[in-house]
């Protein structure tokens, strides 16, 4: 046991070293050669690793190398690659809101700059972890993601670094090492080719299910004959014959067929009115008052209006000597007042620099003055300015407003008294008011001719003239003035046979009731109106109406008037219409009516079926004589109860069906036959007319052709993948078939789809994904390739391949070394190729399948292992099962019952005697470590 321990020590401490086994194949590209590891190691172990090896972590340069080296990683893999931060940025991303995704600070493991990126979608991101920082301090060296692995499925990078969480401190993965010369373990490819026929051909030995060597044999180009059809000229003879059928096909011919029922009825019920006369007439009388306002006479009479005369006035325009006043009436430069405004007050402004365009007035006088609306006045002094404010006067909601504009006038008055002022008339603005009426200034110290000097309350002297001293148009008699009026009084009359009411004046006396005042103005009047009153004349006038009646069971429309009351709606005038009737004395025609109920009906038919008779669904009678009674005629219903016979029809579409054959010809240009030709029409009538016949609708014959009713000559040649070929206008056959590049059929590709790759520890004995112990890898060779280069014998063995005789690919010199070095355990072989003829697949080589290891020491116990697990098989030699054991199989096994001689017996143990304890406790420690897990 101590021995197979230390053995297990020595493989594991191999395995840690990359060498031939320890890599995948290498594969070349573009002159630089690549392997991908098969332990997962941290970045740093990985990329000096590289180094010793004379080769680096790979680089990838441009989008065809990274795609290259994704292929070479594989799906569900990732890998170190050459690139990552030297500096170990801090430019850290704690979520992926504040990051800042920047390549700069990334170069290659040669130390330049990038000249291709492939990051994957927010990378990268230097992402710290929560868990990497406790107490402020990281608890991972280094902080932050500064190393960069390619994802196998789509070739996006990643930056990755150690985080506490998960088991990633260290972080690890597989690597991909480049190299740029040809490493050791690469094998070229002695250029085997593949199947490539620069024509298709046909060979006698090659038929059906039996195949010999192609050297042996006749070989023939394939031709074709004028149908294009391929054949082989070899051995040609006369094709057989038979008859063959296949199913035609049904032309349905549709036919129409009408079918007749008679439906239904349903019974309405109108009525109708008939009328007649009335048969009487009454007459009765009444009485009406005409009223008229008749007409009058005018006379006129004469009244003297007398009253006393009057003192001197002063002159209507005194003159004040030396006086200076303003003409303060109208002010032209005191603004534009707004439409819709009207003034309400008056303050006083500052000095003479206030604008006066707002509705101001300046004070240009030497004296104070008041200035005012209304009566509401204010003292303005020399220089200053008064200024209106205005108020909006109108209905807010409404917009109407009162209309005002122009410019505003604004009251003055001096503060000299005034001997002349004048009355301004109220408007919708302001009350009636005085203004002075004083204009301008003078230098007169004596009066105007025709006037006379006086003095007036304050000491001026002014000047004036007498007045008249009777009103205008008034005469004086003695001390008082006189004045005749005329005034105007009517009579009244009516018509011949109207009586009056109101006579009016025929004669009448005014006099002056005050002789000292003027009265003109009420004794003009007139004494009454110069028209009558309305309806001041009236006349009784006779008038008849008339009331009607109807026979027994008969309802009047017009009953007459048993009672008529008439009013005169002119009183104004005569109205000779007021004795006429007030109605007919004889009644108005069709005057009586009776209602009668009559039949008439409608026809119905079933769904879908359409109606020749609909009956009616209205039948509107009148009354043929509206003076008589036609009860007995107008009752009769008017149509039939029961619908016609056939009333109701539907179109019925029936189907016979003729059998075709729509290929006319086959293949072989033979024609195609109908053996039933069924029915090409087929006549249907409706017999009977009264009920419906749903039956008539059914198909003549069946809708589907008789299962084989066509029926040809056929041919064939006595093989399932070859047609016989017109020549010499009859059908022939070959019995070889023919065949090329596009019959290859490659059927290894199911090899090395089960192989694992996730075959390691972490430093801390924790697993990084699956682990395998002594994993392995499916390879396969060709045994036997009857086409291309290896008939009789293969797989690079025996003596031809020491001898050099063979052409091997490069995997297949990987696996003879391998399997020289007893690392390759046999899984069994397989037809790896074929030739695809059709029906037939002709085998055409074989290949072995191998399940080959890392040492002769993972081979034996890979083999062995399986024969005490014997849940774990090695799969097919088409998908063989090279993995390794899981930790938990591996804990299973039984090392001491494994004989493992065949790998102890070919090495040279060094000073085991002294060593042998030491070494025993380290494996005995890592293996209670892989036990434990």
């Amino acid at each position: 046991m101590k021995r197979i321990l230390f053995i297990l020590l020595i493989t594991y401490m191999e395995m840690l070293s990359i060498d031939c086994n320890s890599i995948s194949s290498v594969e070349q590209y573009n002159n630089h050669y690549y392997a991908k590891t098969y332990q997962r190691t941290s970045y740093e172990v990985a990329r000096i690793s590289a180094i010793n090896e004379n080769g680096y972590l790979a680089i990838p340069n441009d989008s065809g190398e990274n795609e290259f080296i994704r292929k070479l990683v594989g799906g569900n893999t990732e890998a170190w690659i050459g690139i990552l931060d030297p500096n170990n940025t801090t430019n850290y991303c704690y979520d992926n809101s504040t990051c800042a995704f920047n390549d700069s600070r990334f170069k290659d493991v040669l130390n330049n700059g990038l000249t291709f990126k492939k990051w994957a979608n927010l990378e990268p991101n230097n992402y710290i972890e929560a868990s990497d920082i406790e107490d402020g301090k990281a608890v991972v060296d280094p902080l932050g993601e500064n190393w960069v692995i390619i994802n196998g499925n789509n070739g996006e990078w990643h930056d990755v670094g150690n985080h506490k969480s998960s088991n990633q401190n260290p972080r690890k993965h597989i690597s991909v090492i480049e190299f740029d010369t040809k490493p050791s373990c690469f094998f070229e490819d002695d250029g085997v080719s593949e199947t490539d026929f620069d024509e298709r051909v046909c060979n006698t030995k090659v038929f059906d299910d039996n195949i010999a060597n192609a050297s042996e044999g006749i070989e023939a180009k394939c031709l074709f004959d004028i149908n294009g059809k391929e054949y082989c000229p070899q051995d040609l003879a006369p094709a057989d014959w038979f008859w063959s059928y296949i199913d035609g096909e049904s032309v349905e011919t549709v036919s129409t067929v009408t079918d007749y029922a008679q439906g239904e009825y349903q019974e309405l019920t109108t009525t109708v009115r008939d009328f007649a006369n009335s048969d009487s007439s009454t007459q009765n009388t009444g009485t009406v008052v005409d009223y008229d306002n008749g007409e009058s006479a005018t006379y006129t009479g004469v009244v003297t209006d007398y009253t006393s005369m009057t003192s001197p006035l002063l002159t209507a325009d005194p003159i004040v000597l030396g006086a200076y006043t303003y003409n303060w009436w109208n002010c032209d430069s005191c603004g534009i007042m707004p439409i819709g405004y009207l003034r309400t007050t008056i303050r006083k402004a500052g000095g003479s620099g206030n604008s006066l365009s707002g509705g101001g007035v300046l004070n240009d006088s030497p004296n104070t003055i008041q200035v005012g609306i209304n009566s509401s006045y204010i003292n303005v002094s020399p220089g200053q300015i008064a200024i209106v404010q205005y108020k909006k006067v109108g209905n807010k909601s409404t917009g109407v407003y009162r209309s005002a504009g122009g410019k505003p006038t604004i009251r003055l008055k001096a503060t000299t008294s005034c001997l002349n002022w004048g009355i301004e008339q109220g408007t919708k603005d302001y009350p009636t008011h005085k203004y002075c009426k004083d204009s301008g200034s003078n230098n007169y110290t004596s009066c105007p001719s025709g006037y006379q000097k006086g003095t007036n309350a304050v000491g001026q002297f002014y000047c004036y003239k007498d007045v008249y001293p009777c009103p205008s148009s008034y005469t004086i008699e003695g001390s008082v003035c006189k004045k005749d009026i005329n005034f105007n009084y009517y009579s009244y009359s009516c018509p011949v046979g109207y009586t009056i009411d109101n006579q009016g004046f025929s004669t009448f006396e005014k006099t002056d009731p005050d002789g000292n005042v003027v009265n003109w103005v009420t004794l003009d009047d007139n004494v009454n109106e110069p028209t009558p009153p309305i309806g001041n004349c009236t006349k009784v006038i006779d008038y008849d109406y008339y009331t009607y009646g109807c026979e027994d069971g008969y309802t009047i429309v017009d009953e007459g008037l048993d009672t008529c009351y008439k009013t005169d709606n002119d009183l104004d005038g005569v109205s000779n219409d007021l004795a006429n009737d007030c109605n007919n004395p004889i009644p108005p025609e069709s005057n009586c009516y009776k209602d009668i109920d009559y039949n008439h009906y409608t026809y119905g038919c079933p769904a879908d079926y359409a109606i020749a008779n609909f009956g009616l669904d209205t039948c509107a009678k009148t009354d043929p004589n509206v003076t008589i009674n036609n009860e007995n005629t107008l009752i009769d219903s008017c149509n039939e109860k029961i619908p016609p016979v056939g009333n109701c029809s539907k179109n019925i579409d029936y189907s016979s069906y003729e059998y075709i054959c729509t290929s006319e010809q086959n293949v072989f240009n033979e024609d195609y036959n109908p053996v039933n030709e069924g029915l090409k029409g087929c006549l249907k009538t409706d017999d009977d007319l009264i009920n419906t016949n749903a039956e008539l609708g059914d198909n003549c014959n069946d809708a589907e052709s008789p299962v084989n009713n066509c029926k040809t000559t056929d041919y064939a040649c006595n093989s399932e993948i070859r047609e016989p070929v017109w020549l010499d206008d009859q059908w022939k056959c070959s019995p070889y078939p023919c065949y090329g590049n596009e019959n290859v059929e490659d059927l290894s590709g199911n090899v090395g789809t089960l192989d694992k790759q996730d075959n390691g520890w972490t430093e801390d004995g924790k697993c990084d994904g699956e682990i395998y112990i002594f994993n392995g890898e499916s390879q396969q060779c060709r045994s036997s390739d009857k086409f291309f280069g290896l008939a009789g014998g293969g797989c690079c063995n025996d003596d031809k391949f020491a001898l050099g005789l063979l052409s091997c690919r490069a995997e297949e010199k990987e696996l003879q070394i391998k399997k020289e070095n007893e690392k390759c355990h046999y899984i069994g072989e397989y037809c790896s190729k074929k030739v695809n003829l059709g029906f037939s697949k002709i085998c055409v080589r074989e290949s072995k399948s191998y399940c080959c290891f890392n040492s002769q020491l993972g081979k034996l116990i890979a083999v062995q292992g399986r024969e005490q697990l014997t849940d774990i098989l090695w799969g097919s030699p088409e998908n063989p099962n090279c993995r390794g054991f899981t930790i938990e199989e591996f804990q299973r096994l039984d090392l001491g019952q494994m004989d493992l001689s065949e790998f102890s017996d070919n090495i040279t143990l060094p000073d085991v005697e002294n060593q042998q304890n030491t070494i025993i406790q380290k494996v005995n420690s890592h293996m209670n470590l892989i036990k434990n897990q």
